[in-house]
């Protein structure tokens, strides 16, 4: 039962301040690549006479576009979690719940 991995391209806005904008996520590279030539026509466009950088999605902000230090698009593979990878669940299912141990305290104390 193997499960496909599917290639995501992610437009990523890289702010000097360390508050990084995802700005699209997409199966489709050609789409993202349009948005990234927007994004980055838009950058250029206000560093050169000196406006403040504004977008509406997928957040509404406008900040300095000296805090930009890079646009770039990255491909990751996702791979759909398999339930099966549980360690938890296979050992309840090999052991049985009563097997199971449990480290420390239960935080909400349980049942009294």
């Amino acid at each position: 039962m193997a499960e496909e991995k599917k290639q995501i391209y992610v437009l990523v806005i890289l702010r000097r301040d360390g508050k990084d904008i995802i700005a699209m996520e997409d199966t489709n590279y050609d789409k993202v690549f349009e948005e990234y030539k927007e994004l980055a026509s838009r950058w250029s466009t206000c560093i050169k006479e000196n406006q403040p950088f504004a977008m509406t999605k997928p957040i509404v902000t406008t900040f300095d576009p000296g805090l930009i230090y890079e646009i770039t698009i990255n491909p990751v593979v996702e791979t759909p979690a398999n339930r099966y990878d549980n360690p938890y669940a296979k050992q309840m299912r090999s052991k049985g719940l009563g097997a199971m141990q449990t480290i420390g305290e239960n935080l909400d104390e349980g049942y009294r």
